[in-house]
């Protein structure tokens, strides 16, 4: 970034500052109401307001875009669950350490077109009942693009499309409480099952 970007956007950031304690009232600088102990009126010798913006500048280095906001989708729990997003996934089996206190999301970017079929079984862990489906959007129990399958081992499976990013998600959930089907923090699952050649 150059210096003189850096000195435009550290320039902005002080108009909007000054503009949001002062306003210009014609003939002076004054304090915006609320400001210095709630006493409105108070004369700020600003002089010509040094640290504006030309005109070259505001046209050369226009405001930063800001990022995107992100909204997660919807996991399908009473609440919205936090989503964990595992490395993708293919043609191998995984074992892992699951929080069950989130959705885990295991991303699925297929080389070929066909069928997949996964289960998600415990490992190394006690039995508790778990749901898994697969989504279009990480950890969307909401809007699954299959069923929702759900056990000891659930298993699920669903059609893919060839370079198209799917997940296969998995939470820790009994619809009859409500809440996390265990007590534990985390549970060990593996996860495998049939991939397409």
């Amino acid at each position: 970034m150059s210096n003189d970007r850096v000195l435009a956007d550290v320039k902005r950031d002080h108009i909007h500052l000054m503009n949001t304690l002062f306003r210009w009232d014609g003939s002076k600088w004054v304090a915006q109401p609320d400001v210095f102990f709630n006493t409105p009126g108070i004369e700020v010798d600003m002089g010509n307001f040094v640290g504006a913006l030309n005109k070259s500048e505001r046209e050369q280095y226009p405001p930063p875009v800001p990022p995107p906001v992100v909204v997660p989708p919807p996991t399908g729990a009473p609440w919205d669950w936090p989503v964990t997003i595992l490395s993708p996934l293919w043609g191998s089996e995984l074992r892992a350490t699951l929080s069950t206190r989130a959705v885990t999301a295991i991303p699925i970017d297929p080389p070929v077109s066909g069928e997949i079929y996964l289960s998600c079984a415990e490992f190394a862990s006690p039995a508790c009942t778990r749901q898994v489906c697969f989504s279009s959007k990480a950890g969307d129990f909401a809007n699954p693009i299959s069923n929702i399958g759900s056990g000891n081992t659930a298993s699920m499976d669903v059609t893919v499309v060839m370079g198209e990013r799917v997940y296969f998600n998995v939470r820790f959930w009994s619809p009859d409480r409500n809440m996390p089907s265990t007590d534990a923090d985390s549970v060990g699952v593996v996860i495998g099952g049939n991939w397409p050649m």
